[in-house]
């Protein structure tokens, strides 16, 4: 698992595989920049960046044949920093529960009992 706007690194390891032209793309909910680097030992080192929360295919040939195991999926999820986030004003407890106005001579209840939920970092 990754996380939206760093970099997802991984290494191949073509040195049992003989002479032969790499392929690597990535398809996803958005473009990935992809950066692959010749280490000169039969190794290359490839890093690429989502954009999008999502699961992305990351497809890896080896002279135009699919390596075992490819297309490889990678779930790309938006590293939050829930405690950052603030709420405000009347109708919000620090409990998360839902509250109406009452006059001061009722007594405060809560009959309607709702439960509110944030959400964030979805594609819906």
């Amino acid at each position: 698992m990754g996380h939206v706007g760093r970099p997802a690194e991984f290494l191949i390891d073509t040195r049992s595989a003989g002479q032969g032209g790499l392929g690597v793309t990535v398809e996803g909910p958005s473009e990935a920049a992809i950066r692959c680097c010749d280490n000169g030992d039969g190794t290359c080192s490839v890093a690429y960046v989502a954009t999008e929360v999502g699961e992305y295919l990351i497809n890896i040939t080896f002279n135009d044949q699919p390596i075992y195991g490819s297309p490889f999926m990678a779930a790309m999820i938006c590293e939050c920093d829930v405690s950052q986030i603030k709420t405000s004003g009347n109708g919000i407890q620090r409990n998360g529960t839902e509250t109406r106005n009452v006059r001061k001579k009722k007594k405060h209840t809560n009959k309607t009992n709702k439960s509110f939920r944030i959400i964030f970092g979805t594609n819906q």
